[in-house]
């Protein structure tokens, strides 16, 4: 068995015994443009809402830290708890590292994994393969600002989401040009983000269609529950080497998923 397959089969088995029920999957990464031949197989957890029929889905992508409990447990439990099947990709041990630095390919990997989650997903008899999201958190978040939602534009003919949500990341410049036609895009980010600048700025001095919501008093990676004291967020590249601090926050977490819920109930 691949050291991918024993990671997310050790998480398996760990979600077992914390409750909750997942199922680990494998599937290969998906093309970004009609001609790409480049496929990787990489492994996921699944976890499916009660009842029978077909619901829609969300793709989760993890932080620079790989697969979290927040990924894995907590936004699972929360969104298949309103009806949604979920799937959390596992980006980074199929290729040999652990996270995400300026030497690993980590944005363009979590990019062709979220295209390979979606024709996955789309397969599916129990999901309905017209109403699928996909959820970012940093890193994630990082992968939809600057790849996916130019992708998505990209793929023409192709199956795509319906919505993006990205939590704590940076608004990348290309989102200058987001229009009205590009798949609808949230951003959720702390006050004390250091990424909150550029998303909010975008949002007013550009005019860029994109719903931008600034959570007060919250920290980078505030749905993290382990992370119970400040401590700097993980450095992804030199682009991006600034000083930023991470903290949980159990009432923004609230309030993040709130906003998650209507969006998706808005646009799925």
């Amino acid at each position: 068995m691949r050291r991918s397959s024993r990671v997310v089969g050790f998480l398996f088995c760990a979600l077992f015994l914390m409750g909750f029920q997942a199922s680990r999957v494998e599937f290969q990464t998906g093309a970004t443009y009609s001609w790409d031949k480049d496929h990787q197989q990489v492994a996921g957890l699944l976890s499916r809402p009660s009842g029978e029929g077909r619901s829609p889905a969300v793709v989760l992508l993890h932080t620079c830290d790989g697969l979290q409990p927040h990924v894995i447990l907590h936004w699972p439990r929360y969104l298949t708890g309103l009806g949604y099947v979920v799937l959390s990709v596992g980006s980074y041990t199929p290729r040999g590292y652990y996270r995400c630095t300026e030497r690993t390919t980590w944005k363009n990997d979590q990019t062709k994994d979220a295209f390979g989650a979606l024709d996955y997903l789309a397969g599916l008899p129990f999901v309905d393969g017209e109403r699928i999201a996909v959820m970012g958190f940093s890193a994630g978040a990082f992968a939809i600002n600057d790849n996916v939602i130019i992708r998505a534009r990209q793929r023409t003919g192709m199956r795509n989401y319906r919505a993006a949500i990205s939590l704590y990341g940076r608004c990348s410049d290309t989102l200058r040009w987001y229009t009205e036609k590009d798949i609808p895009l949230m951003q959720i980010v702390g006050e004390f983000d250091k990424f909150r600048s550029i998303c909010v700025g975008m949002r007013i001095d550009w005019n860029v269609l994109i719903e931008v919501h600034v959570l007060k008093g919250a920290y980078h990676a505030f749905d993290h529950p382990q992370i119970t004291s400040k401590r700097p967020a993980p450095l992804m590249d030199m682009t991006y080497r600034v000083d930023n601090l991470m903290l949980y926050n159990a009432a923004k977490t609230r309030e993040a998923r709130e906003l998650t819920r209507a969006f998706l109930a808005k646009h799925l």
